[in-house]
């Protein structure tokens, strides 16, 4: 084979393998995820192994990235579906919260579920007591709610089943009587001073404006004593307290735990109630100090639960003081100085020392009858003026209540009336509070309603039960309770009401009396007629044939794949063709020998 035979046949070959080569590597950015020549070229078989032992690209890379899941993701992995409270990313200082996309809910105006004030009572470790003026004359400012009387003519034992107001007096009464007995100066400990007191030793309510003595009468003349116990021994027996919470006909009822210095979350556990969480009172954090088994503490409680809760009689420090639960509430301007005494008077509801783990807020209603429809109504809400305005029935909503109990009055003077949504009482479908008579201060006059359509009213959608409705919804025998709850953490977005509810519902706004604006219902205003426009159907896009997809989507991976069916193919022609000339080369060359010998040997 002559010279210029073979430089031709060695520059076609390298002209076919670079075509074969740089053909996928041109059709690259066709693809979805456009990649590199070396990419390319590893995608093709064999020479893309070749590539990769020569390089150490590891293996073929169209392997899928293992997903993080909830048991193995990090704050750096997880995904939204996948990332807890624990895992998930912390955002950065200043990031602005993500907003839900329409349709999704959004959560409710911020509200706490531990007020600040819930330490305020307890007695500081390591303080002097007592710390005021035993000459100072006290007067309640609010109603202190044992017992509550129902609209449907029972009674409820509230103490019996929630925090109180009236418990918390009560039980900082006893903590700062026990941190001011000699017993307890003398022995200088220092130790966290805690009280625990059975809902049933509360047997009254007390209205605003009445002295101590007047006070001490709505709560047993109990002996209190103080032990010293740990963080193990104290869950064991507040879960004794809430046995039987829930069940009127119980033993154990009538021994829910008002507490001072502490607060705890129970939930349902095997059919009862059980602590969640428990924190003690600690000034440097206002969310309290956790309790582990073994902290240790002082606890006040009634002599008589000593037994109860197993604990031993002869290590009560008060065994020879006589104090007794009536003489620490009338000795609280002595014990208490005068900011606290001024706060423990003046609770208005329960500061949630003690709740469901699930407990959020929630919306009360009051009625106040058809005759108020539609009136702007002035009223307190726990003390603070407020200005609402009632619905089509004469009822008035209010928004975003802290979990727990509150009161309701009309005006300074009127009768207090109790909502709660741990026991549903003037919640949206439990026991209704109805008001007896609105004084005429209260009454502001009939909204103007609009005379043209008005657009639509913007409304709180009705709160989804919570979890633990079936929990606490048992109620007395004589009652029928039912409620809903909205949890904190949940709440919903207000959006347009259905038209059966959209004049149903008012608007709760603090605002001061002699303001007109104030609780008017938004949208009521006014607005012009106008003519309706409607608006041209739109025209539906026609369905695609689901085999003519199927196949265009084949086309289109066949076409994307033709450079590489190319390459291949002028690689195989490149190969055959070298091989041809090869072997012609070497049948050329025998013969050419053979001529050769015949011609030696014939000389």
């Amino acid at each position: 084979m002559t010279d210029w035979k073979r430089r031709t046949c060695s520059a076609a070959l390298a002209a076919c393998l670079l075509l074969g080569t740089a053909t996928p590597a041109l059709a690259a950015p066709a693809q979805a995820e456009p990649t590199g020549f070396v990419e390319t070229l590893m995608e093709i078989p064999v020479l893309g192994d070749l590539v990769r032992l020569l390089t150490g690209g590891g293996q073929r890379g169209d392997a899928t990235p293992e997903t993080a899941t909830p048991e193995t993701a990090t704050p750096e992995t997880a995904t939204p579906e996948s990332a807890t409270p624990e895992t998930a990313p912390t955002p950065l200082p200043g990031t602005p919260a993500p907003t839900a996309a329409p349709g999704q809910t959004t959560p409710a105006p911020s509200i706490p579920l531990w007020p600040a004030g819930w330490m305020t009572g307890a007695p500081v470790p390591g303080a002097r007591y007592p710390a005021g003026n035993a000459q100072t004359e006290a007067r309640t400012n609010a109603t202190l709610w044992g017992p509550v009387a129902l609209s449907n003519g029972t009674t409820l034992q509230a103490a019996s089943r929630e925090e109180t107001n009236l418990g918390d007096l009560a039980a900082d009464a006893a903590a700062l009587a026990a941190a001011s007995s000699d017993a307890w100066n003398r022995s200088g400990n220092t130790l966290p001073l805690v009280a625990v007191l059975d809902g049933a030793s509360l047997t009254g309510t007390v209205e605003a404006g009445v002295d101590l003595n007047t006070v001490a009468q709505a709560v047993r003349d109990d002996t209190l004593a103080l032990v010293v116990i740990d963080g193990a021994k104290l869950r064991d027996l507040l879960n004794v307290s809430l046995e039987g919470m829930l069940d009127s006909q119980s033993s154990g009822y009538g021994g829910y735990p008002q507490v001072s210095g502490l607060r705890f979350t129970w939930k349902s556990a095997g059919g009862e109630p059980q602590v969640d969480s428990l924190w003690l009172a600690d000034s440097a954090s206002a969310d309290g100090r956790a309790v582990t088994a073994d902290t240790r503490l002082a606890l006040v409680l009634p002599a008589g639960l000593l037994e109860r809760f197993g604990l031993n009689t002869a290590e009560n420090l008060l065994a020879d003081s006589g104090l007794t639960l009536r003489g620490a509430i009338t000795a609280l301007p002595a014990n208490a100085d005068a900011d606290t005494l001024t706060v423990l008077l003046s609770r208005q509801g329960s500061v949630g020392r003690s709740l469901p783990v699930n407990a959020g807020s929630y919306t009360g209603t009051v009625c106040l009858g058809t005759g108020y429809a539609n009136h702007t109504i002035h009223f307190l809400l726990d003390g603070t003026p407020m200005t609402a305005v009632a619905d089509v029935s004469g009822n008035l909503w209010l928004e975003y209540l802290t979990p727990g109990s509150h009161t309701f009055r009309m005006q300074a003077g009127e009768p207090g009336y109790y909502l709660s949504n741990i026991t549903f009482i003037g919640t949206a479908d439990g026991t209704p509070v109805m008001v007896s008579s609105v004084p005429a201060a209260s009454d502001g006059g009939v909204v103007v309603q609009p005379t043209a359509t008005p657009q639509p009213v913007v409304t709180a959608a009705p709160a989804a039960p919570q979890a633990n409705s079936a929990e606490t919804r048992q109620e007395e025998p004589s009652q029928t309770v039912t409620a809903t709850q909205t949890p904190a953490a949940a709440a919903v977005q207000p959006t347009a009401a259905p038209a059966a509810r959209q004049q149903t519902k008012s608007t709760r706004t603090p605002a001061p009396v002699q303001d007109p604006s104030a609780g008017t219902l938004i949208g009521t205003t006014p607005m012009p007629t106008l003519e309706p426009t409607e608006a041209p159907e739109p025209t539906a896009e026609p369905t695609p044939d689901p085999e003519e997809t199927e196949r265009r989507e084949e086309a289109a991976q066949t076409s994307s794949k033709l450079p590489l069916y190319t390459a291949i193919v002028l690689g195989l022609v490149c190969v055959a063709v070298v091989a041809v000339l090869l072997i012609r080369r070497g049948t050329a060359g025998g013969q050419s020998g053979e001529s050769y010998h015949r011609r030696k040997n014939r000389k």
